[in-house]
């Protein structure tokens, strides 16, 4: 028990540690600055809209607020938490919090749409996030699981996986424009970006935290500009697609 404590604890203070690191870089890297990218985020976004007819959006990992922008003019209450005050400083016109996504500062029943976004792979476990989300949405409201690497494509596709890390990997472009940027530190933070995160695990513990209807599905769309022309937001079986998608209905 105390050594899963003592690793969460770890992981939690290197991504706290990496983001105030490249926060005045983070946007220039990823899908962030991606036009395409930024349309498809707002398309889910109304689409969220639509489901509850709710208007308050909690973003989990909002980091710079790129979520947050694309919720602006679909909901007229927005809020940001992120672990990471270097990263909250860089928010500019938007409510944010400093704060941990598995305690999270907010009353509960109080959210309509909870959105995390490439959070997951961020975290050593899942366990009290699922609650802490059930208990600070409404009845009816919703969350959207997104962007995160799943185990069984990490491990079907390793080895070409491995050679890109090696080539074009995060840690490699974030070294080119941070120095004094650690392997280490980015491998703690980004914890499990190249192994991935068991999706059928994060379903299992939303069911256990009492969400009624948890659905899951698994596609390209991501910072892969030719792939995302030629295929878009196509389903794919497990294990053949890098990201997964979950929405869960309190």
């Amino acid at each position: 028990m105390s050594d899963n404590y003592n690793l969460r604890a770890q992981v939690k203070d290197a991504n706290r540690e990496f983001h105030d690191l490249v926060a005045d870089v983070y946007d220039q890297l990823g899908s962030r600055e991606d036009t395409e990218f930024k349309t498809w985020l707002e398309d889910k976004i109304k689409k969220l809209k639509g489901l509850t007819r709710g208007e308050c959006l909690l973003d989990l990992g909002c980091g710079r607020g790129f979520v947050l922008e694309s919720a602006q003019d679909v909901f007229p209450r927005t809020c940001g938490i992120d672990i990471s005050l270097g990263m909250l400083q860089k928010v500019k016109g938007f409510r944010v919090l400093c704060g941990e996504v598995d305690f999270l500062p907010v009353r509960t029943g109080t959210v309509d749409v909870v959105v995390a976004v490439a959070l997951l792979h961020h975290l050593w476990e899942y366990d009290k996030l699922c609650s802490e989300i059930y208990r600070v949405l409404k009845k009816g409201g919703v969350l959207y699981i997104d962007q995160d690497p799943d185990t069984w494509f990490t491990t079907l596709f390793g080895l070409p996986l491995r050679i890109h890390k090696y080539l074009f990997g995060s840690y490699k472009k974030y070294g080119e424009l941070k120095k004094g940027l650690t392997q280490d530190l980015f491998d703690s933070a980004e914890v499990h970006l190249y192994d991935g995160v068991d999706s059928a695990s994060v379903l299992k513990k939303l069911k256990e935290s009492g969400f009624s209807s948890v659905e899951c599905s698994y596609h390209w769309t991501g910072p892969f500009g030719l792939v995302n022309r030629l295929v878009g937001d196509i389903g794919f079986p497990r294990g053949f697609a890098p990201y997964f998608r979950i929405m869960a209905k309190k």
